[in-house]
């Protein structure tokens, strides 16, 4: 068995960061932006009304008050999108709404809220400074601007200002496509009756959702039976279109874990079998060409930790991320836990605010066949194979999912 270090150093070593593509920009949100983006335009591109109003030369509106309001003729209606057909000249107004083009000749807005129509002639009740209620060209973004820098990732607001100068197909790199096998007999799809010696079919269903929580597009590919030639075929199959293939089930050494044989026999390379880990001690990591195969154990917990801790970094890599591991913070245990072996130890923690600090116990017994455990926790606890124990008060760090 290797150590948990080494393994995920494997697994990066062999993990290949894949060309970036032009995505149109609708499907862009969580993805890592593979180029720096630099505005070619002032945005907004030129000075506009912050508000539904009057465009006026400031000057007109001096000392103007309810009791003496200035009085303006209308020139024209300005609305969003169109350019004003006259300069404005002293003791005229042009109506404007929010976000058009300032007229050539006016320097500040009225709202319309400090005004009244009379005919064809404004009355403004409140005196206004030069530039009031004017957004200026470049007050977003100036020209020349660089909007956006290679390596993020991409959010909601990035998708807008990426819209803003212009840039509907960014490059990007692609979502990593996991192709999901669950192996067994024994497995049955949930709607089935439970009887004696089966096991209704959860695995399928975590794993495609920790692929998508993670960044990845899920293939399922079903149920893998314990027949050597079928499941080669199965295999194969979900390789097709995959960039990484995980199984659940059949690495452990029983008369029909066939997953351990099949991967050699279509070519592919193993690179380890079997981390001194705890859950997911079986944990088989190959490469076939540029695709990865993770073969996880089947125990509930022990194929969601092992996805975790060794699937995670390589979809990571993947899909262009600069960091690799879960976000981890520091909390103060309640409870206490000792081991009896050298393997590295993953629990499943509840981390809570208390105060100013963050608290973290366990979710209970940590069987590596209790699903309910991970549906509790928020997070893991790493115990390396060193430490033997973690005392009440003791402050340790923590996975966050």
């Amino acid at each position: 068995m290797i150590a948990v270090k080494q393994a995920k150093n494997l697994i990066l070593k062999n993990t290949k960061t894949p060309a970036p593509v032009k995505f149109h920009l609708a499907k862009c949100l969580g993805l890592v932006l593979a180029e720096n983006i630099t505005a070619k335009e002032n945005i907004p591109f030129s000075d506009n009304s912050a508000v539904d109003g009057y465009a006026v030369k400031f000057s007109d509106t001096k000392n103007a008050s309810v009791e003496n309001p200035a009085k303006l003729s209308l020139l024209e209606i300005l609305p969003a999108g169109k350019v004003a057909q006259n300069e404005l000249q002293n003791g005229k107004t042009i109506k404007i709404m929010t976000g058009a083009p300032i007229p050539k000749g006016a320097n500040s807005v009225v709202m319309v809220e400090q005004t009244k129509k009379n005919d064809n002639q404004i009355l403004v009740f409140k005196e206004v400074k030069e530039q009031q209620n004017i957004r200026k060209a470049g007050e977003d973004i100036s020209i020349g601007t660089q909007v956006l820098s290679e390596g993020k990732i991409l959010t909601s607001a990035d998708l807008g200002v990426l819209a803003s100068v212009g840039k509907l197909f960014p490059l990007v790199f692609p979502k990593p496509r996991v192709a999901i096998l669950v192996t067994g007999d024994e497995i049955i799809a949930p709607n089935e009756p439970l009887t004696e010696g089966k096991v209704r079919n959860s695995n399928e269903f975590t794993l495609c959702g920790q692929v998508t929580e993670f960044g990845g597009i899920p293939f399922s590919h079903g149920i893998g039976k314990d027949s050597k030639e079928e499941l080669k075929k199965q295999v194969l199959n979900a390789l097709e279109n995959a960039d990484i293939l995980v199984t659940s089930g059949g690495v452990s050494m029983g008369d029909f874990d066939f997953v351990q044989q099949v991967f050699p026999e279509i070519g592919a390379e193993i690179i380890f079998h079997k981390v001194n880990v705890k859950p997911g001690k079986p944990v088989l990591f190959c490469t076939f060409g540029k695709k990865l195969i993770f073969g996880l154990p089947g125990n509930p917990v022990s194929s969601m930790v092992a996805f975790l801790q060794f699937v995670v970094p390589a979809m990571k890599k993947m899909a262009g991320f600069s960091d690799f591991s879960l976000p981890k913070t520091k909390a103060i245990f309640k409870g206490n836990f000792s081991k009896q072996d050298d393997k590295t130890h993953f629990l499943r923690g509840i981390l809570q605010k208390e105060g100013e600090n963050f608290t973290v116990s366990l979710t209970g017994t940590q069987s590596s066949g209790v699903l309910r455990s991970m549906s509790l926790a928020n997070c893991l606890l790493e115990v390396s194979e060193e430490k033997m124990e973690i005392k009440d008060g003791e402050e340790i760090f923590v996975e966050m999912f």
